[in-house]
């Protein structure tokens, strides 16, 4: 692995506090519904997604973040543990809301990311193709009320906006992602901002603040629904996608709370997720990411850095926390009107994230330069949170974030593809645990049956593509998943998945492009590569994704997609950050080889003139 950082993890005792746990959910007696049989009434969903969430980051994984409301629903429900997403945003919500992977859906990469030979590709244009169906398409037919509030980001043409693909009412961000203010300000500056209410644009209300609006929003859609008549409700959350923002009264909510540091976090957690039965004491931890120390994105050690400097290193994951705390909050509201109405006992809750925690900054987006960011956005770290500032997390409260994972979102190492998922609801008892291996393409099968929906023989299918996963009922109630491998790609890296082995390639500069092989009993943190040890497990699962590639038009991008190491760094950058960066490409970026080679020589003639001038006039 390029970048990694010291890997010694020290223990200490963490006070777990999930285990005092809000009545608002409490586990109800829920009859059993035939898979066969139509339930009667037809049950809600509530279908909630977080966006760059961590597999640590809750409650109910050992997290110290205040989440009471998602807490809830775990207790009420089932924990999976072993639940995996994409490693992006837009491909994950792809395969959720269609059961089919993402290739076949459409997104085969991020829209606007697409290398020159994908671009003539249908399964490359980054908007649904309409071969496949939505949930909402799917649960209309039905008799459900279908809504959705917050992001879209898998159609962005007028014909797969989501008023033309199966939602009755929706109020939705169409892009990736913006300021979480009324502000409006985008991610990237070719990329507006568009908020479209039932199809047509809106501009945002004053004092507009993202979690809250879109549960305003979810919550005014379910209350003209009248009593009895079921619906499918859709929240999507942009919280805690950068750029980290939270109201006012919400800056200093965690203030304190994290001044000893990344590392005693994660050791912190790391303790209470043993103790809450998540890990066992074989399972390994990954390392923490840490860039390499010739980058100025290079993260000293806690002890080392100033008072001063630690003050301005906690102030984004005070934030990140207040993000998550906040949308929990919001839940509570959306379960408090469901309650209310008296359905809590015939709705279930399902709650993901997208894909891991990141540390993507904004210059990692298309088009963003770092004249254009100091330019257009409040950069004083001192500010963080605020209207106009674009904070996002480091590498180090990242590895918080994630837990015991490697790596984290863009990546297929378990940091980018691993996310928690609750399920609750009629009928599923609680379970605790569930370790058995389970994916997002799994979430619409579970719904279908849920309801009573034959995929095999519904008019909706006619002539379009049924989903690939599989129910979730039968993991929850035997533990165990009996599927075949389970593929991952985007932007040319891959992973595949086949019980406890998974097969992976990252290319430059989070991995070397060669296959790795890790057995995930206990190696949770994928410490330990055994391709050379078992080469028959590796081209057996090599073969698993050839064939998977071959039957759903991958089309690995050409040249091949790598990560200019200066976009891990925000801040301001002359000629000397920019000399240490080039020599980082050049060391870790093998096809920048020769453009890295000419940068660092120029910089390194530079240098010696600068020298013999100040030598000539002394």
């Amino acid at each position: 692995m390029i970048l990694s950082g010291n890997a010694k993890i020290k223990r200490s005792v963490f006070a777990m506090m999930a285990c005092i746990l809000p009545a608002i959910l409490a586990p109800a007696t829920w009859a059993q519904t035939d898979e066969s049989i139509p339930p009667n009434p037809a049950p809600n969903f509530i279908l909630i997604v977080a966006d760059d969430l961590g597999w640590s980051d809750l409650g109910a994984f050992g997290s110290e973040i205040n989440t009471p409301n998602l807490d809830a629903i775990a207790a009420a429900g089932a924990i999976l543990t072993n639940f995996h997403v994409a490693p992006t945003c837009s491909p994950t919500r792809a395969m959720l809301l269609t059961g089919v992977n993402n290739h076949a859906a459409g997104i085969g990469t991020q829209k606007g990311q697409a290398a020159p030979n994908q671009l003539d590709s249908e399964n490359y244009r980054g908007d649904l193709l309409d071969s496949v169906a939505t949930i909402a398409e799917v649960l209309k037919p039905h008799g459900y009320t279908t809504m959705i509030s917050g992001k879209w980001h898998v159609g962005f043409i007028d014909e797969q906006h989501p008023d033309q693909r199966g939602f009755d009412k929706s109020y939705v961000l169409l892009d990736g992602g913006a300021s979480h203010f009324d502000d409006a300000l985008p991610l990237k500056p070719k990329e507006p901002v568009r908020y479209l209410e039932n199809g047509k644009q809106v501009t945002l209300p004053e004092g507009f603040y993202s979690s809250r609006n879109y549960t305003d929003k979810i919550l005014q859609y379910i209350s003209e629904q009248p009593a009895g008549s079921p619906y499918f409700a859709y929240v999507a959350y942009t919280a805690p996608h950068d750029p980290l923002q939270v109201p006012d009264e919400w800056l200093g909510r965690y203030e304190g709370r994290y001044d000893e540091g990344p590392e005693a976090t994660r050791r912190m957690r790391l303790q209470a997720a043993r103790g809450l039965g998540l890990l066992s004491e074989n399972t390994t931890i990954a390392p923490p990411t840490n860039p390499p120390a010739i980058l100025p994105s290079h993260e000293r050690p806690w002890p080392t850095r100033s008072p001063e400097q630690r003050a301005l290193d906690v102030k984004p994951m005070e934030i990140y926390a207040s993000m998550i705390e906040y949308m929990d909050d919001q839940i509570g509201r959306i379960v408090d009107l469901v309650k209310e109405r008296g359905e809590l006992e015939n709705t279930y809750f399902i709650f993901l994230s997208d894909n891991g925690a990141s540390p993507i900054g904004p210059l990692s987006y298309p088009g963003t330069t770092r004249e254009w960011l100091h330019a257009n956005r409040d950069m004083d770290p001192t500010h963080a949170g605020r209207k106009k500032t674009q904070t996002h997390l480091s590498f180090d409260w990242v590895s918080v974030a994630n837990g015991p994972l490697a790596l984290f979102k863009g990546t297929t190492y378990e940091g980018g593809i691993r996310s928690p998922l609750l399920i609750s609801g009629p009928g599923i008892e609680p379970a605790g645990l569930v370790s058995g291996f389970a994916h997002v393409k799994d979430v619409a099968p579970t719904l279908y049956q849920l309801a009573g929906i034959d995929t095999s023989t519904d008019e909706t299918f006619r002539d379009r593509k049924r989903p690939e996963g599989h129910s979730l009922l039968d993991l929850l109630e035997s533990g165990n998943d009996k599927r075949t491998p389970v593929v991952t790609e985007l932007f040319g890296n891959w992973s595949v998945t086949d019980g406890n082995w998974k097969l992976l390639v990252v290319g430059p500069p989070m991995g070397n492009g060669t296959p790795e092989l890790y057995d995930l009993t206990n190696d949770l943190g994928e410490t330990n590569d055994v391709a050379a040890v078992h080469p028959e497990i590796v081209a057996e699962l090599h073969a698993a994704y050839e064939a998977y590639a071959r039957e759903n038009g991958v089309i690995p991008p050409h040249p091949k997609l790598t990560r200019d190491l200066a976009t891990t760094f925000s801040g301001k950058c002359g000629w000397i950050c920019q000399m240490r960066f080039d020599a980082g490409n050049f060391l870790i970026i093998k096809r920048n080889r020769q453009i890295s080679l000419l940068a660092v020589g120029l910089c390194a003639a530079i240098i010696m003139l600068m020298i013999y001038r100040r030598y000539r006039r002394s």
